[in-house]
């Protein structure tokens, strides 16, 4: 893992700035693209290197801040001193701190959700998101019985999405993409020959409907990636519109593929009940939802 908690946020903002000021934007999509995910990898490094610990899982609570964390600290110092001193004024301070800190999170909470509502005004699915989470509607996901080798396991579902893949490919007849064609060409008076560039402000809109979502193979994590969306911005704008002028999306279409079971009442131990999911690197969405606009402008 990665402390990135412990980071000094502005000395790593600053030398991300000056990593991309020095990006050579000359040369393929796939280069330009390598040397940007390389050269934040090393930064990435520098600033908050992987660590091995040993921790329990415990979900975070996003309100839960510095001036919650001193509160809930003086309530304990209090209890204990309650409890050495035996005094009702001591026990009647803990008690005040217990309330104070009751009312403190009830705020929190209140102000954090209203906030997270207010952002997602418009979409439905974080808004259910909010609900199930809260209504502790989790859905573990289940997998096929194993001998607890998971690399087996993940190599018998690569190898079947890989084969029924192929086997899509193989049952799609020449004749009918060939009618297909035929048909485009009828219907379409102009063809599109090339992609009509991004714009920053197009591509500002795009994450402000999509929102920043990242991969394990994206070239920061999440959290950083929206710290510093302003200095990443116009470089993505530039990484697409290479993409778009080549053709080429080389690099950012690896994806982490996560099997979920097609429905709950389906045995987990038939392949063919799962679905892949993929998890795609942000920069590679943002290239697919500019390619759909223009195809649907078109």
């Amino acid at each position: 893992y990665r402390n990135l908690k412990e980071m000094d946020l502005d000395s790593f903002r600053e030398d991300l700035d000056t990593v991309i000021k020095g990006l050579a934007l000359t040369g393929s999509f796939k280069s330009v693209q390598s040397q940007l995910t390389e050269q934040a990898k090393v930064l990435l490094n520098h600033h908050a290197p992987l660590l091995s610990k040993r921790v329990s899982v415990v979900e975070s609570a996003p309100w839960f801040d510095k001036e919650y964390r001193n509160l809930r600290s003086l309530r304990r110092r209090a209890e204990e001193r309650w409890r050495k001193s035996k005094l009702t004024v001591d026990k009647l301070a803990y008690k005040d701190l217990c309330l104070s800190c009751s009312d403190l999170a009830r705020d929190k909470k209140k102000a954090h959700f209203s906030k997270v509502i207010d952002r997602s005004e418009g979409n439905p699915k974080t808004l259910y998101q909010i609900v199930n989470k809260e209504l502790d509607r989790k859905q573990t996901s289940k997998l096929p019985d194993y001998t607890g080798d998971i690399c087996e396991l993940a190599s018998k579902f690569n190898t079947f999405f890989i084969d029924k893949i192929d086997k899509i490919r193989a049952n799609m007849k020449a004749d009918s993409i060939t009618e297909l064609e035929s048909m485009s060409q009828k219907t379409h008076s102009s063809l599109m020959y090339e992609f009509e560039p991004t714009t920053l402000e197009e591509i500002e809109e795009i994450i402000k409907d999509s929102g920043i979502n990242c991969s394990p193979s994206d070239l920061l994590p999440q959290s950083l990636y929206k710290d510093n969306i302003d200095l990443l911005l116009p470089t993505i704008v530039q990484l697409v519109n290479l993409s778009l002028e080549s053709g080429n999306i080389e690099g950012v279409k690896l994806a982490d593929i996560v099997p979920l079971l097609k429905d709950e009442s389906l045995d987990p131990n038939v392949l063919k009940n799962f679905r892949p999911v993929s998890n795609l690197t942000f920069i590679g969405k943002i290239i697919e939802r500019v390619v759909l606009r223009r195809l649907n402008e078109h």
